[in-house]
């Protein structure tokens, strides 16, 4: 389960990366359309930079979140020490017998 965790985290990262890097540029064009519009009100291009840049450094750090802390988490070592006492990669093994509803009750000896 952990290595499964730790491809999806760093797989992550990098869409997160190449995602906002997109986002940026989509924003971007959108900006200088607007500006170029005669009917916007003048903002400045400083304004419409920072925005993105902004929007930019949200984007990575929300997308980042919970990769970065399952990287750390099943990075520690009593999350592998207890993961390694797992028996079948951490799935629990079913009873033998189904279980019957409602419990029947003990018998008395």
């Amino acid at each position: 389960a952990a290595g499964w965790c730790k491809a999806w985290a760093i797989t992550k990262i990098v869409f997160v990366v190449a995602n906002s890097s997109v986002g940026y540029l989509v924003n971007r064009a959108q900006f200088e359309a607007m500006m170029d519009d005669p009917g916007m009100a003048s903002m400045g291009s400083g304004f419409f930079s920072a925005i993105g840049i902004v929007g930019v450094v949200f984007g990575l750090l929300w997308g980042w979140a919970l990769p970065v802390f399952l990287l750390i988490w099943f990075g520690r070592p009593k999350v592998k020490q207890e993961m390694a006492t797992w028996a079948g990669g951490g799935v629990p093994a079913l009873p033998a017998e189904p279980a019957t509803w409602p419990p029947e009750p003990p018998v008395a000896s």
